[in-house]
């Protein structure tokens, strides 16, 4: 990514040392062949092209909202999603999608019988979402993408991944929260950089959207790709307005 000219002889013996030490050393020397921008979203897709499932974790605004999810998208898809906050002691918040169906949970607690119901909400309309499919990645990336630069290696958790910066341009959606937060006028355009991290057979393994950006900072990680996984739609007897028209 970065280019050196060395100059004079100093700068030629201190790159022949720096060789020579590569070569001495026991370590393995890693056989990774980064990405480029015409070639990140399909090797993304591919490397996960024969997974159904994935578990997330997301932790934003530095913890502020703990989202963990799991999706999976055989069929017509379907995720369950817990959103928990430190500053609220009440139960976290659930929702489970089917296809474009969404169902948020109400806790015992708050049911007027005492057992955990099932409220379904209006149908999601939006085109704008995207899911954690390859497919749906690969689409975005492949589509959005304004630039996709390679980082280099980067150890997290005990495990070497590779790190990449790619700036996207922000939803509609997504502007019209910025602009209701001041940050931004209406009809500017907007960008956020994401900085994605892949093992070495290209698969995702966490996103992180750095602080001083549109958004607000957020780390994800990826797990349990192609987990077994059954999420359903909640039962009649469990739906707080069955046959309502809903």
């Amino acid at each position: 990514m970065f280019s050196r000219r060395l100059l004079g002889a100093g700068g030629a013996v201190a790159l022949a040392l720096v060789l020579a030490s590569c070569a001495w050393s026991s370590e393995p020397m890693s056989d990774y062949t980064p990405l480029t921008k015409s070639t990140f979203a399909r090797a993304v897709s591919e490397a996960s092209s024969s997974f159904t499932s994935v578990h997330t974790h997301a932790s934003v605004n530095g913890g502020a909202f703990v989202v963990d999810a799991d999706f999976d998208y055989r069929g017509e898809g379907a995720a369950q999603m817990s959103v928990t906050s430190p500053n609220n002691t009440g139960a976290p918040a659930v929702l489970r999608l089917i296809g474009t169906d969404t169902y948020l949970q109400i806790p015992a607690q708050a049911s007027k019988d005492g057992t955990v119901k099932w409220a379904k909400l209006p149908p999601n309309t939006t085109d704008e979402q995207t899911g954690y499919s390859p497919k749906d990645l690969a689409e975005q990336y492949k589509s959005q993408a304004v630039s996709v630069d390679y980082l280099g290696p980067s150890t997290v958790d005990g495990q070497t991944l590779y790190k990449y910066a790619v700036v996207l341009p922000l939803t509609a959606e997504q502007t019209s929260l910025v602009v209701l937060r001041g940050a931004a006028t209406e009809g500017e355009k907007l960008t956020v950089t994401e900085h994605i991290y892949l093992n070495d057979k290209n698969v995702l393994q966490r996103i992180v959207i750095p602080g001083s950006q549109p958004l607000d900072p957020m780390e994800t990680d990826f797990s349990k790709w192609n987990a077994p996984l059954s999420i359903t739609a909640p039962s009649e007897k469990d739906l707080v307005n069955s046959g309502q028209g809903q």
